[in-house]
């Protein structure tokens, strides 16, 4: 396991963010700090001249558009409701497009005035190799915490571990090290993060989407364990244009 240099994870902060459910009157009678229901994360990409929001199918369920009883929201400098809106969802059952995953069009501007910054998915795609170095991104649920009764802060793991599985399906992380002795680590609300490969200790570049994890103490007794799992599945150019091809949805924001 590397060090990870400061540059890096302050670089790479800036590609997702927490992702959450409220309903709608709870918001407005109590503010987001205190109605927050399911947590992932969504990472933002531009491809194309357009800027599309990815996560997990799992983290949205049966989400289709907003309603008053489940509106998503994500934490930029502050919480908002997501500007944009949901182009398809997809399961690893359906044979066409076998990946959990769902896909926002998003108002770019709103996202860059958020503090967040796209990753160019044409510029910036190189596919994971195994014994290559990982880092996987996002915010998981048992880090956030209520600052006041309006504001919440969602703090977020940086997981670097080596690659251990590399396929067009999937890609798995794995580390084994000594658990902090402070904390219990639980990846859960990490899903739909970025994973990048790191190149050396100078950059890193976009690799997959994580869809599941199991962090030190995600485990049937709570217990901490000496190791930790990522996984993910790629997501290049081709497969996002095979995707729009597939469930051919409108690009107009």
């Amino acid at each position: 396991m590397i060090n990870l240099p400061k540059e890096i994870s302050k670089a790479s902060a800036k590609h997702c963010a927490a992702l959450f459910f409220n309903d709608l009157l709870e918001v407005f009678l109590k503010g987001s700090a205190d109605t927050i229901d399911g947590q992932g994360t969504i990472t933002f990409l531009n491809y194309r001249d357009r800027c599309f929001g990815v996560t997990n199918q799992h983290v949205l369920g049966d989400y289709v558009r907003p309603t008053k009883e489940k509106v998503f929201h994500i934490a930029l400098r502050k919480h908002i409701p997501i500007p944009g809106r949901l182009l398809f969802k997809s399961t690893k059952d359906n044979p066409d497009f076998p990946f959990d995953i769902a896909v926002f069009l998003l108002d770019e501007n709103e996202i860059k005035k958020g503090g967040k910054i796209p990753i160019n998915l044409e510029a910036e795609y190189v596919p994971m190799a195994e014994h290559e170095q990982g880092l996987a991104i996002g915010f998981p649920g048992v880090e956030r915490c209520v600052r006041d009764s309006l504001t919440m802060t969602h703090p977020l793991y940086h997981v670097v571990a080596k690659c251990v599985s590399a396929s067009d399906r999937q890609i798995i992380l794995y580390e084994e090290l000594p658990p902090p002795r402070d904390k219990a680590i639980r990846f859960g609300g990490m899903s739909g993060g970025p994973i990048f490969r790191l190149n050396g200790n100078e950059s890193y570049s976009f690799t997959s989407i994580m869809f599941e994890g199991r962090g030190f103490a995600d485990n049937e007794d709570g217990f901490s364990e000496n190791d930790i799992w990522v996984y993910g599945f790629p997501l290049s150019n081709e497969m996002l244009d095979h995707a729009l091809e597939i469930f051919k949805p409108s690009l107009d924001l």
